[in-house]
């Protein structure tokens, strides 16, 4: 960092940068103005709450001029925590910083197909993402055809209890769901256990599919009663089913919702209110900092990555 002279430093999910805080926090704080970019925690197999949001922030909150987080929900969280003003976007140690979504502005091409029976999951299988809560909705719904995108990340295996369902499809790998949904499916179905705001739930509302997800994370800042089907418990597999068949069998309602979601992430997902966000972020680093310029601020990754001006 001082190799680029750099006098505002945001970490974006670098272990690295954590485990310095840890050790150099102070000295660090005392030379440079400091921030975090937080997505989600982490949950152990007995559901307690684990990762950045938790420990390393805990360790290192005192030497922090800022955190940004991409979810209402979370920021909600870390300020009740640590004993933050609410979160505002314009105010507050607490900034909530939303992911922009691709394309915003442009005309809703809606390629959902529903008249099929047919259901698109696109993730990763790993525990996070709860595979074992899409089977069970397979299991109990023979005769809706799932077809299921993704690789295991963290966790191996877990797509194995998937094989034997004759309904289940397994796809493979996918670079973009623009390019998964031109198959035609009637519903998009998202399964986690905890989350922030999936950028692939934007992709699904950008595509025109309407969704089915749990009220986990930030998830229900975009999905509701109005713009999709948000189950309560992420774990109620009543729920889920009673959701894909109220799709099915309620299209003009699909419609709805769908235009709806669309215009609901417009408003909220786009560039430049991101950008507003983001100035807003530095303007209150910098206010911590009266040495600082506009020229040398830096966003810190394990790839460390220059943002000038």
């Amino acid at each position: 960092m001082h190799g680029v002279e750099a006098q505002a430093v945001i970490n974006v999910n670098s272990r690295l940068f954590w485990d310095m805080l840890g050790i150099y926090g102070r000295q660090l704080s005392q030379q440079i103005s400091l921030g975090t970019y937080l997505f989600t925690w982490e949950e152990t197999s007995q559901k307690t709450r684990v990762g950045y949001p938790i420990q390393w922030l805990r360790e290192s909150v005192n030497y922090l001029d800022a955190i940004a987080c991409d979810n209402g929900s979370l920021a909600n969280y870390v300020a009740e925590r640590f004993g933050f003003e609410e979160p505002k976007s314009s105010q507050g140690a607490v900034h909530i910083l939303r992911i922009p979504m691709r394309n915003a502005g442009e005309t809703l091409i809606n390629k959902s197909a529903s008249r099929t029976r047919r259901v698109l999951w696109a993730g990763r299988f790993d525990r996070q993402k709860r595979p074992d809560i899409l089977q069970a909705i397979a299991a109990a719904s023979p005769d809706i055809q799932f077809d299921v995108y993704g690789r295991a990340v963290l966790d191996k295996g877990l797509e194995t209890q998937l094989e034997d369902l004759p309904n289940v499809h397994l796809k493979g790998e996918f670079s973009s769901l623009d390019e998964v949904v031109e198959g035609g499916y009637a519903v998009f179905l998202y399964t986690a256990q905890w989350d922030g705001i999936p950028t692939i739930i934007l992709d699904a509302i950008r595509n025109g599919l309407p969704i089915i997800a749990p009220d986990v994370g930030g998830i229900s800042e975009v999905i509701g009663p109005r713009t999709g089907w948000l189950i309560d418990d992420f774990e109620d597999i009543d729920a889920y089913i009673a959701a894909l068949d109220h799709i099915l069998r309620a299209p003009e309602e699909v419609t709805e919702r769908v235009q709806a979601a669309y215009r609901h992430a417009q408003s909220m997902f786009n560039i430049d209110a991101y950008i507003r966000s983001v100035e807003l972020l530095m303007d209150h680093i910098e206010s911590g900092n009266k040495k600082l310029t506009n020229a040398n601020k830096v966003f810190y990754t394990d790839k460390l990555q220059r943002h000038n001006g």
